[in-house]
């Protein structure tokens, strides 16, 4: 977990070394003074570097990626319009140099800073049309070089020459840039049918060599123009910066495309839902949705449905599925003063195909400090309903990335009987977090002290204890983790709630759950294979009804003779352990 600094210099230089300054600055803290307070530092905690002037100003956010003999920080990001901290600073800072802060006012000073800066790119590029072609050409390059707007999918479309042709006019041919071979004659490639089409200056990008257009024209008055086209894109390229630069927020916590898997009952969706408790504030800012072997790209992303209208007579509407849904209110969130988190949470997520579910939706989660890196066109029907939506012209709406303040988080059980498998490019976009088989007992120990007695044994026997020894049979005949019980896959909790009045009602009720979802469970799934050696206690283990009939006379000893023996282990190993049964 992440933990949040304000660091207070002077001078940044005296504390900071610059030891790289490519693509991303890196910095190294200079060791000319006692750093005794560094030691409670920790790899991918956060710093705000403010100075004192007259009130305290932060003016870049830097992040630890590797301590040991040297502390080296990278930076997330700078500011040219500084914020004023001093009020989340509770005592003057400078003889401590630093001060820890809460994760809210973290996300609050981000907040703060992002608005204030985007407030500031509404920027006018017209002053470039007064220079000649050379000049223009190059001042636009430099403007999209400093700002940091040359990546991937910028060099795809300006190499494009059918894109160049329609977004800008009057390039025939030709693209804006043109990969140069440095290996070959560079003079003859910036010729066509012995013309020059491209100018001398090459620049390098992504680690290639490009070389810029020659084919510029202003004169409006007789339409042609292609720089003012040119100067438009550059500044809507520009306006998107926030959504590409400036993501810091609730993302250092939590991953963006997130799946969570492991073991029946091994609280995956639980953790889940505790987690969204922590990251959405609104109801309205999250949606749930269980996929199904019959769920669809349709039903997910949206389509036209016959509906209702006022007359009561059916008409076709364009219908937005859950994911359209919550990327609108992301989108419209994100335009806002005050962008806030959104989530989508996908229950079985492979229970449908997702590659069919997603189908193109699946290239939006290559993502870039949350945002997606690479856009999807969007067909006419969904164009229009975002354009309604967020009330901004259609045109803007031709290409679609999910924003850095959307999450898409999901649940997999490998193991369940009829699912569908991942390919390798669809799991590569997603970060897997696995819950292992006892990762979360002792928050079951802390939530119920359920107690079964077995067979009218005097000695109350623990739920949790039942479990681990089914799971050493399973193990013992090679079943897999994955198909093995976790702490929750029976609700106690419930049963606790509602029969802890009633003891001798809980112990009926526990033994029906247990024999419709333990003994069914082994039967169909976990053991179907292997009946004879889980149930070895019993005569028929092939016949569903004639184990549930043993289990009412025997009790645990449908286990086998030594099962009992097994489970009073594990519940002496927890009782020398501490552990609260």
């Amino acid at each position: 977990m992440n933990n949040y600094y304000i660091f207070y210099t002077n001078n940044l230089f005296s504390e900071f070394e610059i030891i790289n300054s490519g693509e991303s600055f890196t910095y190294k803290f200079i060791n000319n003074k006692n750093l005794n307070f560094t030691k409670k530092f920790e790899e991918n905690d956060i710093l705000f570097i403010c100075k004192k002037k007259d009130i305290y100003i932060t003016q870049m956010i830097l992040k630890i990626i590797n301590i040991g003999n040297e502390i080296i920080l990278k930076k997330l990001c700078d500011y040219s319009n500084p914020l004023d901290i001093s009020k989340y600073i509770a005592c003057k800072i400078e003889n401590d140099i630093i001060q820890q802060i809460e994760y809210q006012n973290f996300i609050e000073i981000y907040s703060s800073l992002k608005r204030i800066n985007d407030i500031s790119r509404n920027i006018d590029l017209s002053y470039l049309l007064k220079y000649d072609n050379n000049t223009f050409a190059n001042k636009c390059f430099d403007f999209l070089e400093a700002h940091n707007l040359i990546d991937k999918h910028v060099i795809l479309l300006l190499t494009n020459s059918d894109f160049c042709n329609k977004q800008f006019s009057n390039f025939g041919k030709y693209s804006i840039l043109k990969e140069i071979d440095t290996n070959q004659n560079i003079e003859n490639q910036l010729k066509d049918s012995g013309n020059s089409r491209y100018y001398k200056n090459t620049r390098n990008y992504l680690k290639k060599t490009y070389a810029i257009s020659n084919n510029w024209f202003y004169n409006p008055e007789k339409k042609k123009d292609n720089r003012t086209p040119f100067i438009n894109w550059l500044t809507k390229l520009f306006s998107a910066i926030k959504y590409r630069n400036f993501s810091l927020n609730t993302d250092l916590k939590y991953d963006y495309n997130r799946i969570i898997f492991g073991a029946p009952g091994t609280g995956k969706s639980y953790t889940l839902n505790k987690d969204k408790e922590d990251l959405i504030k609104k109801n309205e800012n999250y949606e749930r949705v269980t996929f199904h072997p019959d769920y669809s790209y349709a039903n997910f992303v949206g389509t036209y449905k016959p509906v209702n209208n006022d007359n009561d007579e059916i008409s076709y509407k364009y219908v937005p599925g859950p994911f359209l849904r919550i990327l609108v209110k992301a989108l419209e969130s994100n335009m806002s003063d005050t962008p806030e988190p959104f989530l989508l949470i996908i229950e079985e997520i492979n229970r449908a195909n997702p590659a069919a579910v997603f189908g193109d939706i699946f290239q939006l989660l290559d993502r870039n400090n949350g945002v997606s890196e690479y856009p999807i066109h969007t067909s006419e029907d969904m164009k229009k309903y975002i354009s309604e939506e967020l009330k901004i012209p259609a045109d803007q709406c031709a290409e679609l990335r999910i924003p850095d303040n959307m999450f898409i988080w999901a649940t997999m059980n490998s193991a369940d009987q009829g699912v569908f498998p991942m390919d390798t490019a669809f799991k590569r976009r997603w970060n897997f977090e696995y819950c292992g088989i006892n990762k979360k007992e002792e928050e079951l120990n802390k939530q119920t002290t359920l107690d079964i007695i077995i067979n009218n044994d005097p000695e109350p026997i623990h739920w949790n204890s039942i479990r681990k020894a089914i799971n050493c049979e399973l193990t013992e005949i090679k079943v897999n983790e994955d198909k093995q019980l976790g702490p929750f896959f029976l609700n106690v909790n419930d049963l606790m709630d509602r029969y802890s009045d009633n003891k001798s009602k809980l112990q009926e009720k526990f033994n029906d759950l247990f024999k419709d979802k333990i003994i069914m469970y082994l039967f169909e799934d976990a053991a179907k294979q292997k009946k004879d050696f889980i149930f070895s206690g019993i005569e028929n283990p092939r016949i569903y009804s004639e184990i549930c009939k043993e289990y009412d006379e025997k009790g645990l000893k449908i286990f086998g003779e030594d099962f009992t023996n097994k489970v009073k282990e594990f519940e002496a190993k927890a009782k020398s352990s501490g552990d609260d049964l």
